[in-house]
């Protein structure tokens, strides 16, 4: 099943995202499909990423201006992604453009393949050089075909042949879903207390498993959180937004928007506001979705997420 949606500036358009079957949820969050038959030439922000991932583009390529080297490229047609900690590109895309976006767990990068993301942290890495050549292989199938689920079963027999090989669950992981329940809102002093880490250890292993420190992942889930409420909550004064994010003041947000999204609040909110509405929502709004979930929302029978319209 897949969500058809039409609008003015962008026709014929599809957007799904998919769960992972349960052998692979450990390590795969979700893997999201998008088609587009016209071109946009709008750039959207890519202003921050907590989970690392895997983009296969099947249709046209995928230009980028990367703002660490100041100019554009386009990118591989195998990307892979580590956490983002801030705005490092803005993207787009030409005629038939289509993409399968592979979505990992916090560790569940580092376990399946036993590389850190602090490795492919902030930029766009060939997926061969890093995957190696089964990644040009399923490129290769998922040319093939057309169709989303088919597309999903083909990257997940591909996720399989790594499972063998795969590290075990580590207590890093146990934090990281603390943290992303409390949604960057806990003390980190006490996580590390009660793996029985040292400071110095705890940042260590957090940093290789999740790719970046602690202090970092708990300021990016924060962020996301606020971004996360306001497209929810769009009536909401930033007032009111950041006292829900845990932040000390609007100063404190405001200077923390500037540093990831290198722009003010309501310029950034613009900016994801002109971004399809899927988009916006699988880069943007995943924070809103896993509070429903901590509290105890239902779980969305089978393997599809439906798209919310815009």
């Amino acid at each position: 099943m897949l969500t058809l949606r039409t609008s003015e500036p962008q026709r014929h358009s599809a957007e799904g995202t998919f769960l992972p079957s349960p052998d692979l949820a450990e390590f795969v969050r979700c893997i999201e499909y998008r088609e587009t038959l016209e071109a946009n030439d709008t750039l959207y922000p890519l202003a921050f990423s907590v989970f690392p991932f895997v983009s296969f583009y099947l249709g046209s390529p995928c230009a980028a201006f990367e703002y660490d080297r100041g100019e554009c490229r386009l990118l591989p047609q195998i990307s892979v992604v580590g956490p983002c900690d801030h705005r490092v590109a803005d993207f787009g895309h030409g005629a038939d453009f289509r993409t399968l976006r592979v979505v990992f767990e916090p560790t569940g990068f580092f376990r399946l393949f036993r590389i850190s993301p602090a490795e492919i942290r902030n930029l766009a890495h060939d997926g061969v050089d890093v995957l190696g050549p089964r990644a040009g292989e399923v490129q290769a199938r998922l040319c093939e075909t057309r169709c989303p689920g088919q597309m999903v079963e083909i990257v997940e027999q591909m996720l399989r042949t790594w499972c063998t090989n795969a590290l075990p669950k580590s207590a890093i992981q146990l934090a990281a879903h603390r943290l992303l329940c409390c949604r960057g809102r806990t003390d980190l002093a006490a996580i590390a207390s009660s793996l029985g880490l040292s400071d110095s250890s705890w940042r260590r292993h957090f940093s290789a498993e999740i790719g970046v420190t602690p202090k970092r992942y708990f300021r990016m889930l924060r962020f996301e959180h606020a971004i996360g409420l306001k497209l929810k909550f769009p009536e909401w004064s930033w007032t009111q937004v950041c006292l829900e994010s845990g932040y000390y003041d609007q100063a404190h947000f405001i200077a923390d928007c500037q540093a990831m999204a290198r722009c003010t609040p309501s310029r950034f909110m613009r900016e994801v506001a002109g971004m399809p509405a899927p988009l916006a929502e699988a880069f943007y709004g995943q924070a809103m979705q896993r509070q429903e979930r901590v509290r105890g929302g239902p779980r969305p029978q089978g393997r599809f997420l439906p798209v919310r319209a815009a």
